[in-house]
């Protein structure tokens, strides 16, 4: 289980990327589910 997240650094903030079950990142692993959430750091983006 990867429930570890680290501080951001200045200026990223957190979103989850939800992903299509016919789209495998981790090509050596099983997909269970119908679909996943995956967190990824994402750069701020000033208004």
């Amino acid at each position: 289980s990867f429930n570890r997240l680290a501080l951001p650094p200045r200026g990223l903030f957190l979103i989850q990327v939800c992903y299509p079950p016919d789209f495998n990142p981790y090509q050596n692993l099983e997909l269970v589910d119908e679909g996943w959430i995956v967190p990824l750091w994402q750069e701020k983006k000033s208004i």
